[in-house]
């Protein structure tokens, strides 16, 4: 969750920053930045997801190697 949550912050808030340099420099009102909320739960629930799996499959991994043999070889 805490790397959703930066890239959440890094994402709206470089895109914050494009904009207000597109609108001062250029006087350009076009180039408007939107941030649904299911884009934010989305990224959200991806970053939970992708940090459950990789959390999970090395836990499960090390959960079927006999403990005599990794303290062995340690």
């Amino acid at each position: 969750m805490v790397g959703g949550i930066v890239g959440v912050g890094l994402g709206f808030g470089i895109s914050k920053i494009i904009e207000l340099i597109i609108v001062n420099q250029f006087n350009i009102t076009l180039l408007k930045t939107a941030s649904p909320l299911w884009l934010v739960v989305g990224c959200f629930g991806f970053g939970f997801l992708i940090g459950a799996v990789s959390g999970t499959l090395p836990a499960i991994q090390a959960s079927k190697t006999n403990v005599v043999d990794a303290l062995r070889y340690e």
